[in-house]
């Protein structure tokens, strides 16, 4: 007959019916045993396929975090590239500011140099323009008691010749001055000669009026305008005019003393 056991047909000889119970049990037994140790495979297998997928979940967030840890590395590395490059270029504008710095201080020492060099020239210029001042002031004071000192030796200049020779001299305008003899007419000695005169530039100077009209006035004025930048040219013009009324004074007196002596018919040339 045949065993089914385990799974398996058997085929088996007749025995016993003793020997067909044990074996029975037996195979019964050997199923169950079996049974058991299938449920002990699947259960190990279960638990070894759990263990597995927990030790790969560990090993899966264990790189996750590798890799996290790399990408820190990694951004720690560029930031750290990118530090580096920042220290280069801070070095570099250290270096470049350094220069600069150097270079001004060496243009604000030249600068302070040009500005003391400056400073002393200006001390020295003013200590000589100051002292050349001083000596302009002294000149000017000497200059200026020269000029009263000479206004009063031409006061009493002119007033000698007011006294002895009958000279007088007034400003009329503006670069005008008339002069007045007197003390040419014998007969009469305030009886006044006089003339108007006035400098105009670059005309030189020019007879505003004359009494008595003197022939010699003409070549006196040239003389004197040719003459105009020398000192004397006004004494001598002054002078001459003086001269030349008192012979038309001279010549007018003998005229009339002529006239007188002869009845007034003799006429004499001029």
């Amino acid at each position: 007959f045949w065993l089914h056991i385990g799974g398996e047909n058997l085929c088996v000889a007749a025995y016993t019916r003793d020997s067909v119970k044990f074996a029975m049990t037996a195979g019964s037994r050997l199923n169950e045993t079996l049974a058991e140790s299938h449920c002990k495979v699947a259960r190990w297998r279960q638990e070894n396929n759990r263990a597995s997928q927990l030790e790969l979940r560990r090993c899966i967030h264990s790189l996750k975090q590798e890799r996290a840890e790399l990408d820190n590395l990694r951004l720690s590395a560029t930031d750290a590239q990118r530090q580096v490059k920042d220290m280069e270029a801070t070095r570099t504008l250290r270096y470049k500011l350094g220069e600069a710095v150097g270079l001004s201080a060496s243009i604000a020492a030249r600068q302070a140099e040009t500005a003391l060099s400056a400073k002393v020239k200006l001390c020295e210029g003013r200590e000589a323009f100051e002292q050349e001042l001083q000596h302009d002031e002294e000149v000017l004071a000497t200059r200026q008691c020269s000029a009263q000192a000479m206004a009063c030796g031409m006061e009493r200049f002119l007033g000698l010749y007011r006294e002895r020779l009958g000279f007088a001299i007034s400003r009329t305008a503006p670069q005008t001055i008339r002069m007045v003899f007197t003390l040419l007419d014998y007969n009469d000695p305030s009886r006044e000669f006089h003339l108007m005169l006035r400098l105009t530039s670059p005309e030189g100077y020019h007879v505003l009026d004359c009494s008595p009209p003197v022939p010699q006035l003409a070549s006196l004025l040239g003389n004197l305008n040719d003459n105009a930048e020398a000192p004397s040219a006004l004494p001598t013009f002054v002078c001459r005019i003086r001269q030349a009324f008192k012979q038309h004074e001279t010549h007018g007196a003998r005229l009339l003393s002529c006239r007188a002596h002869d009845g007034g018919n003799v006429s004499v040339p001029q």
